[in-house]
């Protein structure tokens, strides 16, 4: 993997921050050039399985091509694309489904519940870390979260939501309930 192209670990962790970040900038501009709407749920629930993929790859990529450091870097960028990407949508959907006199405490709880999971993924990461190769862990959480996403796009695909999310200052991306009626009253 990365770490077999030498160099010690600051630089490693230099470098995967530095893929990170570009990714996360490179997603977010992506992401705000883009003319269509952003699709709701299922955008989301794409990114999570987007996750698992990138999760796959890199157990894979660790296994396949033990020294060559460009193929984890390169899912890494992609992966902080995806935060990126994830984190609009996420806002967005609770931006639309939530009422406004509502948004700061379900915003709050969001934000709250996010964070707090951190230190248990931690921890059981950890403790399977003890256990099982880095890339075992990493294609048994790619494939837990490719499977999570598909049911929740299978469940989608049952029982639809809003079909997109709006996109203020993009009319096309407006429902028709959110369009001021025009014309003569009668």
């Amino acid at each position: 993997g990365i770490g077999a192209a030498g160099g010690s670990g600051i630089q490693i962790l230099g470098l995967l921050e530095a893929a990170i970040g570009l990714g996360l900038i490179a997603g977010a501009a992506l992401f705000g050039w883009r003319r269509k709407a952003h699709n709701g749920e299922r955008g989301l629930y794409r990114r999570v399985l987007g996750f698992g993929l990138v999760f796959t790859g890199l157990g894979l990529a660790s296994r396949l091509w033990p020294q060559n450091p460009l193929a984890p870097l390169a899912l890494i960028l992609v992966y902080g694309g995806l935060v990126a990407q994830a984190g609009v949508l996420w806002s967005s959907i609770l931006q639309e489904q939530v009422p406004r006199e509502m948004a700061g405490r379900i915003f709050s709880l969001s934000n709250v519940s996010g964070n707090s999971a951190m230190p248990l993924a931690f921890a059981i990461t950890g403790l399977l870390l003890e256990r099982l190769p880095l890339s075992v862990c990493l294609l048994l959480s790619g494939g837990l979260l490719g499977s999570f996403a598909l049911m929740l796009l299978v469940q989608l695909r049952n029982h639809p939501g809003p079909s997109a999310v709006a996109v203020p200052g993009r009319p096309e991306t407006q429902q028709a309930s959110d369009v001021p009626e025009t014309g003569a009253a009668g």
